[in-house]
């Protein structure tokens, strides 16, 4: 008798825990995410230019106002399938040289696994098309990308992923005015912080 008691409490105890987190988690709990991704991290950029392989290798870190932080939406197409696209658009200029722009567009698919009402895993790919100018050189290129990013939403419909992304070029051109159009390469990985609204 003692035993079915304590069975029957057991049971009664784990429905009770079930019912007690209903809420749906990350990526099943809103149709649209919100994203300011790149507040904090670093990123390492690589890029090469013509034939001969010149390179140059830049570590970028990212803070609040560093300018370097991307605005993103993205909708849950089907259950945890997402689609959109994160946006920077940086214009910088320093004394005794030209001003440089630099824009991006990173469109996105993605998969959201949640873990629970609070933890979840967001897998994400597609393609980086990045554009700058400098006085008289420009340049386009087109990367494939991956980001592994964990998602931490502790407050419904708000919180904070970070993560890891990758891109490797695909495709990319360089232009310097009076010269011919040289091979360019966009390559970077690192580490990124950012937060997130879904509703």
């Amino acid at each position: 008798m003692r035993h079915a008691a304590r069975a029957a409490l057991l049971c009664l105890a784990v429905s009770t825990l079930a019912a007690a987190d209903p809420a749906p988690g990350f990526g099943v709990r809103s149709p649209s995410i919100l994203t300011v991704e790149n507040l904090f991290g670093s990123l390492e950029l690589n890029q090469k230019t013509g034939d001969e392989d010149r390179s140059s290798s830049l570590t970028q870190r990212y803070v609040p106002g560093s300018g370097l932080t991307q605005l993103g939406y993205h909708r849950v197409i089907s259950p945890q399938v997402t689609l959109g696209a994160n946006a920077l658009v940086v214009r910088a200029k320093t004394d005794g040289s030209d001003a440089t722009t630099f824009a991006a567009l990173r469109p996105r698919i993605g998969y959201a696994l949640p873990l629970s009402s609070a933890f979840g895993v967001w897998l994400r790919g597609g393609v980086l098309v990045a554009h700058r100018r400098a006085g008289d050189s420009r340049a386009t290129a087109l990367s494939a990308g991956v980001d592994a990013l964990v998602t931490v939403t502790p407050a419904p419909h708000f919180g904070l992923f970070g993560g890891l992304l990758f891109e490797s070029p695909l495709w990319g051109r360089a232009k310097r005015e009076g010269r011919d159009s040289e091979k360019f390469e966009l390559t970077s990985t690192g580490l990124t912080v950012g937060l997130l609204v879904d509703f």
